[in-house]
C-alpha cells in the first residue's frame, strides 16, 4: 500500500511530461506507474501498448486496467526479462532519484530500446531555490514528505549531473529543460540572476525533464 510519503506522486497525472513522449511511440514501457494516470492520458492521446513495472502490489492492481502488461516487481528484478530492441519509449517520471543504483538501471534499459527509441524522465533538481536557500543560508537540510527533499530519495541531481548520469551509460541527451518553474521568486533573486547573466536560472525549477537516446542511434 502506498504510504503517505508517496501519495502525492502516485495520485499526480504529470501532464507536463506528456509532450516529451513521441506521439509516434507504439510500444511504451513505464517504470513506476503508480495509479496509472499518466498511461491513461497517453492511451487517450495515441494508439500504444504500455508495459508497466510497479513494485507496490496494491497500487499495481489499481493500475492494471490501463496497462497491456503489468509486472509487479522492482525495476532491478523486471528489466532483465524484458525483450531487447523493443520499446519505442521508456518513461520514468520521478523514479531515478529513488533507486539505489540509477546508473545500473539506465545501463540495463539501453538494449531494451528499439532503434531510434528514447528514454523520457523527470528528475528533481537539487539546486531548486527553496532547497538551496535552506542549505546555504540556514545551514539546514530537513527531509520532507514530497518534493526535492523527499525522505524517500536516495540520489540527488543537478542539471549537469543529470547529463553526466545519462552520458556515462551510453546515452545522448536530446532534450533537457526545467519544468514547473516557481512563479514567486524573490526580486533579489531576479536581480542576482541578471547580474550573474542567468547562471542561476536553473534554481527556479523543482524538476528537469529530459529525453535521451542511445549513443549509437
Amino acid at each position: 500500500m502506498a504510504n503517505e510519503l508517496t501519495t502525492d506522486y502516485v495520485a499526480t497525472l504529470r501532464s507536463e511530461m506528456l509532450d516529451y513522449v513521441p506521439p509516434t511511440a507504439k510500444k511504451i514501457l513505464e517504470i513506476g506507474c503508480g495509479r496509472s494516470l499518466f498511461a491513461r492520458e497517453l492511451k487517450s492521446r495515441q494508439p500504444c501498448s504500455i508495459t508497466a513495472i510497479e513494485p507496490d502490489p496494491i497500487m499495481a492492481e489499481e493500475a492494471r486496467v490501463d496497462r497491456d502488461k503489468l509486472i509487479i516487481a522492482t525495476a532491478e528484478q523486471a528489466i532483465p526479462d524484458l525483450p531487447s530492441n523493443y520499446f519505442d519509449c521508456v518513461v520514468m517520471n520521478d523514479v531515478l532519484e529513488h533507486l539505489v543504483d540509477p546508473w545500473a538501471i539506465l545501463h540495463m534499459l539501453r538494449p531494451k530500446l528499439a532503434p531510434g527509441g528514447c528514454l523520457v524522465a523527470s528528475i528533481p533538481n537539487m539546486r531548486f531555490y527553496p532547497a538551496l536557500k535552506g542549505l546555504v543560508m540556514h545551514r539546514n537540510w530537513e527531509y520532507e514528505k514530497s518534493g526535492v527533499k523527499d525522505i524517500t530519495h536516495l540520489r540527488f541531481f543537478t542539471e549537469m549531473s543529470i547529463q553526466s548520469l545519462f552520458q556515462s551509460q551510453g546515452y545522448r541527451m536530446e532534450q533537457l529543460e526545467g519544468i514547473n518553474p516557481r512563479q514567486d521568486m524573490p526580486w533579489k533573486w531576479s536581480l542576482l540572476n541578471w547580474v550573474l547573466r542567468g547562471s542561476i536560472s536553473d534554481t527556479q525549477f523543482p524538476q528537469f525533464a529530459c529525453v535521451a537516446r542511445a549513443q549509437n542511434d
